[in-house]
């Protein structure tokens, strides 16, 4: 079954990317015209997104001030080209593998399909947490590793290209080592499968009422 319906779910997100940006279009930038004031005028541009619009300019006062960059350089950081999203499909397909083995392991052990429902949402959830706080929590942080999500990093695939992960955070913020992303989301979901398949042979099964 993942044959059929990981792929058709990743093209499913594929395609609503795709239709979205045809339908809302790219983001518009126009500079705009500050009143005078005492001080030298701040650069400030407008972003239209479809039918949001947000004001950017840099901030008053003794504040730093951002540096507000060249409309034409903007345009090209905010660039949306759907194509580049293509590749990184396959790491969400690694992210719903690796999900599946890992519940059907659950499911093999398992006898009631709430029970085991339950707790597939419990560990999924568990792992998305540890890795979300470990961002900003340093106790939290040599746990990340150990979650399917510190590997699902599709942005750096669209943005950059690189399909590695750098691991870092069992040595003291330094880097470590680099790992495939895709490899390791490939590599946990068969383990899930081949532990529910030696499960499931070993299990007793209660008699048919």
């Amino acid at each position: 079954m993942d044959l059929i319906t990981i792929p058709l779910l990743v093209l499913s997100l594929w395609g609503g990317t795709c239709l979205g940006t045809w339908l809302v279009g790219p983001i518009q930038i126009r500079p705009i015209d500050l009143p005078p004031k005492p001080a030298a005028p701040k650069p400030a541009y407008i972003f239209e997104f479809g039918p949001f619009k947000v004001r950017l300019e840099a901030p008053a006062g003794n504040q730093p001030a951002v540096p507000i960059q060249p409309e034409e350089m903007l345009r090209q950081r905010l660039k949306i080209e759907p194509l580049r999203f293509g590749p990184a499909l396959l790491v969400v397909a690694g992210l719903m593998f690796a999900v599946s083995g890992l519940t059907m392991w659950l499911s093999a052990a398992g006898r009631f399909r709430w029970r085991v429902l339950g707790l597939a949402v419990l560990l999924i959830l568990v792992q998305f947490l540890l890795n979300l706080l470990g961002q900003m929590w340093d106790v939290l942080e040599p746990l990340r590793p150990l979650t399917v999500f510190y590997y699902f990093q599709p942005q750096q695939v669209i943005v950059s290209g690189d399909w590695y992960v750098t691991l870092r955070e069992w040595n003291g913020g330094r880097p470590l080592c680099r790992v495939p992303m895709v490899g390791v989301l490939l590599g946990i979901g068969l383990a899930g499968y081949g532990l529910a398949l030696r499960t499931f042979t070993r299990r007793d099964l209660p008699a048919p009422l």
